[in-house]
Protein backbone atom coordinates (compact mmCIF):
# COMPACT_ATOMS: atom_id res chain seq x y z
CA UNK A 1 0.00 0.00 0.00
CA UNK A 2 1.48 3.30 -0.91
CA UNK A 3 0.85 6.87 -0.28
CA UNK A 4 1.54 10.40 -0.46
CA UNK A 5 3.51 12.22 2.49
CA UNK A 6 3.68 15.62 3.00
CA UNK A 7 5.76 17.15 6.39
CA UNK A 8 5.78 20.74 6.93
CA UNK A 9 9.97 22.23 7.22
CA UNK A 10 11.10 21.39 10.70
CA UNK A 11 11.21 24.60 13.28
CA UNK A 12 13.79 26.95 13.00
CA UNK A 13 15.19 30.28 14.70
CA UNK A 14 12.18 32.73 14.71
CA UNK A 15 9.72 30.65 13.14
CA UNK A 16 7.75 27.71 13.92
CA UNK A 17 6.10 26.84 10.31
CA UNK A 18 5.10 27.96 7.25
CA UNK A 19 4.45 31.72 7.23
CA UNK A 20 0.62 32.57 5.90
CA UNK A 21 2.12 35.69 5.56
CA UNK A 22 -0.46 37.83 6.98
CA UNK A 23 0.08 39.86 10.40
CA UNK A 24 -4.23 39.32 11.37
CA UNK A 25 -4.46 36.64 13.58
CA UNK A 26 -8.19 36.82 12.47
CA UNK A 27 -7.35 36.47 9.07
CA UNK A 28 -5.21 33.62 9.82
CA UNK A 29 -8.00 32.08 12.09
CA UNK A 30 -10.23 32.25 9.26
CA UNK A 31 -8.51 30.53 6.81
CA UNK A 32 -7.65 27.51 9.20
CA UNK A 33 -11.44 27.19 9.74
CA UNK A 34 -12.10 27.58 6.36
CA UNK A 35 -9.68 24.98 5.46
CA UNK A 36 -11.20 22.02 8.36
CA UNK A 37 -14.64 23.22 7.22
CA UNK A 38 -13.67 22.19 3.66
CA UNK A 39 -10.92 20.21 3.59
CA UNK A 40 -10.69 17.82 6.44
CA UNK A 41 -12.80 16.07 8.60
CA UNK A 42 -13.01 19.01 10.96
CA UNK A 43 -12.31 17.76 14.48
CA UNK A 44 -12.23 19.68 17.89
CA UNK A 45 -8.58 20.66 18.41
CA UNK A 46 -6.59 18.26 20.24
CA UNK A 47 -4.75 20.73 22.39
CA UNK A 48 -5.08 24.59 22.84
CA UNK A 49 -2.38 27.11 24.28
CA UNK A 50 -2.20 30.39 24.90
CA UNK A 51 1.24 31.87 25.82
CA UNK A 52 2.64 35.61 26.51
CA UNK A 53 5.98 36.27 26.96
CA UNK A 54 8.01 39.25 28.04
CA UNK A 55 10.15 41.19 25.94
CA UNK A 56 13.62 42.24 26.80
CA UNK A 57 12.85 45.80 27.95
CA UNK A 58 9.84 45.01 29.78
CA UNK A 59 8.57 47.63 31.60
CA UNK A 60 5.52 45.55 33.64
CA UNK A 61 3.31 45.28 30.06
CA UNK A 62 3.36 41.62 29.83
CA UNK A 63 2.72 41.29 33.44
CA UNK A 64 -0.47 43.12 32.80
CA UNK A 65 -1.42 41.32 30.03
CA UNK A 66 -0.79 38.01 31.51
CA UNK A 67 -3.52 39.50 34.64
CA UNK A 68 -5.93 40.31 31.44
CA UNK A 69 -5.66 36.99 29.99
CA UNK A 70 -6.11 35.19 33.54
CA UNK A 71 -9.69 37.09 33.66
CA UNK A 72 -10.73 35.30 30.54
CA UNK A 73 -8.99 31.93 30.75
CA UNK A 74 -8.50 31.90 34.87
CA UNK A 75 -4.91 31.02 36.43
CA UNK A 76 -2.15 30.06 34.23
CA UNK A 77 1.39 28.92 34.55
CA UNK A 78 4.11 31.89 35.32
CA UNK A 79 7.36 30.56 34.11
CA UNK A 80 10.84 32.17 34.25
CA UNK A 81 14.57 31.32 33.50
CA UNK A 82 16.86 30.79 36.49
CA UNK A 83 18.92 34.11 35.50
CA UNK A 84 15.35 35.68 35.63
CA UNK A 85 16.23 37.31 32.30
CA UNK A 86 13.41 35.52 30.74
CA UNK A 87 9.65 35.29 31.80
CA UNK A 88 6.71 33.93 30.39
CA UNK A 89 2.77 33.03 31.23
CA UNK A 90 0.73 30.53 29.71
CA UNK A 91 -2.44 28.51 29.82
CA UNK A 92 -3.42 25.24 28.41
CA UNK A 93 -7.21 25.03 27.79
CA UNK A 94 -9.95 23.19 27.02
CA UNK A 95 -11.19 23.35 23.04
CA UNK A 96 -14.41 25.51 24.09
CA UNK A 97 -12.50 27.72 25.39
CA UNK A 98 -10.72 27.98 21.79
CA UNK A 99 -12.76 31.24 20.83
CA UNK A 100 -11.98 33.15 23.92
CA UNK A 101 -8.29 32.38 23.06
CA UNK A 102 -8.46 33.16 19.82
CA UNK A 103 -9.73 36.86 20.83
CA UNK A 104 -7.17 37.37 23.41
CA UNK A 105 -4.63 37.03 21.10
CA UNK A 106 -5.83 39.07 18.50
CA UNK A 107 -5.93 41.30 20.85
CA UNK A 108 -2.43 41.80 21.03
CA UNK A 109 -1.26 40.70 18.08
CA UNK A 110 2.02 41.53 16.61
CA UNK A 111 4.58 38.95 14.94
CA UNK A 112 6.71 37.24 17.41
CA UNK A 113 10.42 36.95 17.16
CA UNK A 114 12.80 34.60 19.09
CA UNK A 115 13.67 35.29 22.72
CA UNK A 116 17.06 35.57 23.20
CA UNK A 117 18.59 36.84 26.49
CA UNK A 118 18.69 40.03 26.78
CA UNK A 119 22.42 40.80 27.85
CA UNK A 120 22.89 39.66 23.63
CA UNK A 121 20.92 42.60 22.28
CA UNK A 122 19.97 41.00 18.97
CA UNK A 123 18.03 42.48 16.48
CA UNK A 124 15.58 40.38 16.44
CA UNK A 125 14.82 40.37 19.92
CA UNK A 126 11.11 41.42 20.81
CA UNK A 127 10.71 44.58 22.25
CA UNK A 128 7.33 44.15 23.28
CA UNK A 129 5.33 41.52 24.99
CA UNK A 130 4.59 38.59 22.66
CA UNK A 131 1.26 36.86 22.63
CA UNK A 132 0.42 33.99 20.81
CA UNK A 133 -1.59 30.96 20.87
CA UNK A 134 -1.17 27.14 19.05
CA UNK A 135 -3.73 25.33 18.40
CA UNK A 136 -3.23 21.35 17.74
CA UNK A 137 -5.52 18.93 15.34
CA UNK A 138 -5.32 15.87 14.31
CA UNK A 139 -7.59 15.52 10.79
CA UNK A 140 -8.77 12.85 8.15
CA UNK A 141 -8.79 14.71 4.59
CA UNK A 142 -11.42 14.69 2.74
CA UNK A 143 -9.63 13.44 -0.86
CA UNK A 144 -12.65 13.32 -3.28
CA UNK A 145 -12.77 9.62 -3.35
CA UNK A 146 -14.87 6.84 -2.30
CA UNK A 147 -13.72 6.82 1.00
CA UNK A 148 -13.57 10.40 2.07
CA UNK A 149 -11.54 10.06 4.88
CA UNK A 150 -7.61 9.45 4.23
CA UNK A 151 -6.58 7.66 7.37
CA UNK A 152 -5.44 4.54 7.32
CA UNK A 153 -4.32 1.67 9.93
CA UNK A 154 -0.40 2.05 10.14
CA UNK A 155 -0.26 5.38 8.78
CA UNK A 156 -0.12 7.50 11.32
CA UNK A 157 -2.58 10.90 11.50
CA UNK A 158 -2.72 13.43 9.71
CA UNK A 159 -1.88 17.23 11.83
CA UNK A 160 -2.19 20.79 11.90
CA UNK A 161 -0.76 23.32 14.40
CA UNK A 162 -1.88 26.68 13.66
CA UNK A 163 0.62 29.23 15.68
CA UNK A 164 -1.59 32.41 15.76
CA UNK A 165 0.84 35.48 16.61
CA UNK A 166 3.45 33.78 14.51
CA UNK A 167 0.68 33.49 12.13
CA UNK A 168 2.05 30.26 10.90
CA UNK A 169 1.15 26.55 10.18
CA UNK A 170 2.95 23.61 10.53
CA UNK A 171 1.19 20.31 8.71
CA UNK A 172 1.74 16.52 8.16
CA UNK A 173 -0.75 15.15 5.63
CA UNK A 174 -1.49 12.02 4.61
CA UNK A 175 -2.96 11.78 0.87
CA UNK A 176 -4.35 8.40 0.04
CA UNK A 177 -2.46 8.11 -3.55
CA UNK A 178 -0.16 5.70 -4.42
CA UNK A 179 1.72 8.30 -7.00
CA UNK A 180 1.35 11.89 -8.07
CA UNK A 181 -1.75 12.06 -9.86
CA UNK A 182 -4.55 14.66 -11.11
CA UNK A 183 -6.76 13.50 -8.27
CA UNK A 184 -4.04 14.44 -5.98
CA UNK A 185 -3.08 17.81 -7.78
CA UNK A 186 -6.85 18.49 -7.41
CA UNK A 187 -6.83 17.86 -3.64
CA UNK A 188 -3.87 19.65 -2.93
CA UNK A 189 -4.77 23.16 -5.07
CA UNK A 190 -7.90 22.55 -2.90
CA UNK A 191 -6.29 22.80 0.16
CA UNK A 192 -4.14 25.48 -0.98
CA UNK A 193 -7.09 27.60 -1.72
CA UNK A 194 -8.43 27.77 1.62
CA UNK A 195 -5.48 28.19 3.08
CA UNK A 196 -4.04 31.10 0.61
CA UNK A 197 -1.05 29.58 0.82
CA UNK A 198 1.40 27.15 -1.52
CA UNK A 199 2.48 23.79 -0.83
CA UNK A 200 6.09 22.69 -1.38
CA UNK A 201 5.62 19.43 -4.33
CA UNK A 202 9.37 19.05 -3.48
CA UNK A 203 8.08 18.09 0.03
CA UNK A 204 5.95 15.28 -1.12
CA UNK A 205 6.92 11.64 -1.18
CA UNK A 206 5.65 8.35 -1.91
CA UNK A 207 5.58 5.78 0.78
CA UNK A 208 5.44 2.49 1.20
CA UNK A 209 3.31 0.23 3.96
Amino acid sequence: MAFVHYRSPDVRPGHVGESLRSRSVTDVWARVRRFLAECTDDPAPRSVTLRVDRAVDDDGSAAVIATEAARELGDGTEWRSSSGDEQAWEWSVAAASLDRVVTTCARYEARPRIHVNPAVRRHDSPRTPQVWATVAYEIALRCGVEDTHSYRPGWGQSQLRAYLGYNEIWLVLHFPFADFSPELERTVTAIETTLGHSLSRKRMKIYQR
